[in-house]
């Protein structure tokens, strides 16, 4: 009983931990959606999507790899080693996070989805992305030393300051792209503050470490991203096609819709976090199913009462500007219960070590949605776009929890 309880107690501080952060980041998302022009608004929508795009992928799948290998190392030396190495590595994926944000960003100003993009927003979104790459690494620093509570409250911390910086920005008028340097400055100090406090409790230390051992770290990491890329580029590059194929206006309103049927993932993140741990340790695929069906569950109810909210509520609160948002929040909680399943499944392969088959899964995933995505968006507009990721999420969701259960139902 008593095992419960501490097991419900770190469910529920995951998700008040996740709530806080995507309440945040939504309300952020919406209030600079009530404040700015649609044509501004789309152009931030831009920026955000390439920083969070490297956030997710600079990282090089390094916390997968902490993650797996922590649990099972031999003794306090092998155990200090992958600390030292990790917070090596760490440090080198943000230095690359600068580069990779600032090419993207020249790529994009060649396109039509980089219309309305000027020097600053360029500045602020190489910001940004630094800040979202680091910010991964030390939470998935603090879960891989199972310190799940602090990692989840510095993460929301660092949502609240941002969002606290960006209305108070907002309040005083505010451009785009100011909005977007003050919510990414005030998260950076509180993730300085969190990067203390992890080297503190030993999550990481910065100290010498082999050469060699932060290449094999970054080798077998990217072993591993090919999950990772698939799920970036089904939750993510839809706004840049659609941007490329429509004005930032129109990537406004459909951003909106997401944005708002996103909230969704609350409870499928924090319980994924407690699910990678148990995989690792050793679980079977009967209690994995049951997760997944319960969460879906959740998942489901929570998005038809938003459904029923939003689509009376959007027009009031935004404008008649944003009321095809209605139509978008309606289809892409279709795609969130798969997501539910999906992420829970991909969880529970990178606790089991097996990247190999989840890369396979995620290169699948990226050779599907990019095609689908360019002719979804040119020939379907905002609801192409939405019906093509919600193919993609149910697609990747059956082949992660297809595989998962393979593995473990074969040791």
């Amino acid at each position: 009983m008593r095992g419960l309880r501490g097991q419900l107690s770190k469910v529920a501080t995951l998700v008040a931990g996740s709530g806080a952060q995507l309440l945040s980041n939504a309300a952020a998302a919406l209030l600079a959606t009530l404040w700015l022009t649609p044509q501004d608004r789309g152009v931030m929508v831009v920026c955000m999507t390439v920083a969070s795009i490297v956030g997710l992928t600079a990282s090089f799948g390094i916390g997968n790899v902490y993650r797996s290998r922590l649990p099972r190392a031999s003794g306090l030396g092998q155990s200090e080693d992958l600390r030292r190495t990790y917070s090596a590595t760490a440090a080198t994926c943000v230095v690359a996070a600068a580069a990779l944000s600032f090419a993207g960003m020249l790529v994009l100003t060649q396109t039509g989805a980089g219309q309305g993009v000027t020097a600053s927003y360029l500045a602020v979104t190489i910001l940004s992305a630094v800040i979202q790459t680091a910010q991964i690494l030390v939470v998935e620093a603090r879960f891989a030393t199972g310190h799940f509570i602090a990692g989840s409250r510095w993460a929301a911390v660092a949502a609240l300051g941002g969002f606290a910086a960006l209305a108070l920005a907002g309040v005083l008028g505010a451009t785009g792209s100011v909005l977007l340097g003050a919510q990414a400055g005030v998260s950076g100090v509180v993730l300085l503050l969190a990067t203390l406090a992890a080297a503190r409790a030993g999550s990481l230390q910065f100290r010498r470490t082999s050469p060699r051992a932060v290449t094999d770290f970054i080798r077998h990491g990217t072993a591993s991203m090919g999950l990772s890329l698939g799920i970036v580029v089904m939750s993510r590059t839809d706004r840049l096609f659609l941007a490329a194929f429509a004005t930032p206006a129109t990537v406004a309103v459909y951003a909106l819709g997401v944005t708002l049927a996103e909230l969704l993932r609350l409870v499928p993140t924090a319980v994924g976090q407690l699910l990678t741990q148990k995989v690792a340790e050793g679980t079977v695929w009967a209690t994995v199913f049951r997760t997944q069906i319960f969460t879906g569950l959740a998942t489901m109810l929570l998005g038809g009462v938003g459904s029923v909210l939003a689509w009376f509520l959007i027009p009031v609160v935004f404008g008649d500007e944003y009321a095809g948002a209605r139509v978008v929040v309606v289809i892409m909680v279709l795609g969130e219960i798969a997501y539910a399943f999906l992420v829970l499944a991909t969880r529970g392969l990178i606790g089991g070590g097996w990247s190999r088959p989840a890369s396979i899964i995620g290169c699948v995933a990226v050779a599907v949605a990019l095609p689908l995505y360019a002719v979804a968006a040119s020939a379907g507009g905002v609801l192409g776009t939405a019906w093509g990721r919600v193919a993609v999420s149910v697609l990747t969701a059956v082949a992660a929890s297809g595989r998962l259960r393979r593995q473990l139902t074969s040791t």
